[in-house]
């Protein structure tokens, strides 16, 4: 018989969350075996890329702080070119972040304007979160993704030394 593969990283984290607390006896086996189904299924894959809510207006919220932040340069079927992209941990609204397509940036500032109008202030040096992480990945799938370079370290350079 061939094994399994669950589906996506998301759900691969909650599941071994999970298989821990049946080891540990927390959960009954036959909860776990109903609980390996859905995880299997495109029903709990779909449930959990959902999960992402809706940023708040450009009116609510026009400027945060992204800490742990990354840039990304892709392509993507729905639009031409290779575009660059902020993601990071929006301490602002303390949620995972990927943004639009960055239109401006203020290499002496550390500030970006993305092409939706929200100002991204690059706070700390550059890292992963996990929030952004998972927001990221929801996004580049959302948007068909491709061709996906880690562009962070050209702005880095940037940073003042104690933000490095």
């Amino acid at each position: 018989m061939k094994p399994k593969k669950i589906k996506s990283e998301a759900l691969a984290a909650l599941h071994e969350s999970m298989s821990g607390l049946r080891s540990l006896g927390i959960i009954p086996a036959n909860n776990m075996n109903s609980f390996d189904e859905s995880c299997f299924s495109s029903l709990a894959e779909e449930s959990i890329q959902n999960s992402i809510w809706k940023t708040t207006s450009i009116e609510q919220t026009p400027n945060l702080e992204l800490r742990s932040w990354r840039i990304y340069e892709v392509s993507s079927k729905f639009w031409e070119g290779r575009t660059r992209h902020f993601s990071g941990y929006n301490v602002t609204e303390r949620e995972g972040r990927a943004s639009t397509q960055i239109a401006e940036f203020d290499k002496g500032k550390m500030v970006g304007r993305t092409e939706s109008g929200r100002i991204y202030n690059l706070v700390g040096p550059a890292g992963y979160d996990k929030d952004a992480t998972y927001v990221w990945d929801c996004y580049c799938r959302r948007n068909q993704l491709f061709d996906i370079t880690d562009v962070t370290e050209e702005y880095t350079s940037y940073a003042a030394p104690n933000i490095r």
